[in-house]
Order: C-alpha cells, then sequence, then structure tokens
C-alpha cells in the first residue's frame, strides 16, 4: 500500500516516496503574490542555508504587494 500525501494548496493526493513530490503552485489571480509564490518553487533544491533568506524576501514582497492600494 502506498501512503499518499495531500496536497495543501488544492487537496490533491500527492504519493508519498514519489521523485517528483514538489507541490503545484497555486495561481491567486493577484500577479505580484502569484509571482512571489512561483519564486519559491525549486527552494527544495536550494541549500538550507539561503531558505530564511528567501523567505524574508518573499514575505516583504507579500506585504508590499497586499499593502498596496487596490485599483
Amino acid at each position: 500500500m502506498t501512503e499518499e500525501l495531500s496536497n495543501p494548496f488544492d487537496g490533491t493526493a500527492v504519493p508519498a516516496g514519489t521523485a517528483d513530490t514538489a507541490l503545484a503552485v497555486p495561481v491567486t489571480g493577484h500577479a505580484e503574490v502569484d509571482a512571489v509564490l512561483a519564486s519559491l518553487s525549486g527552494l527544495e533544491e536550494a541549500e538550507v542555508a539561503t531558505h530564511v533568506a528567501t523567505f524574508e524576501q518573499a514575505h516583504e514582497r507579500l506585504r508590499g504587494a497586499l499593502d498596496a492600494p487596490q485599483t
């Protein structure tokens, strides 16, 4: 029996232990937010030591995008 994990973004089943367990990047419809989320894809391949800086940069970009006045 193969254990399956649930993709937290869309609820689809992701078989555990597969070679490709990368999660699908959600699309929010907000261009800047989508760009930030896309920039995090492949993070699992980066050195762990770079993760904090990457998440901090993504957080700042998200704050800027979400704090900006809506037009």
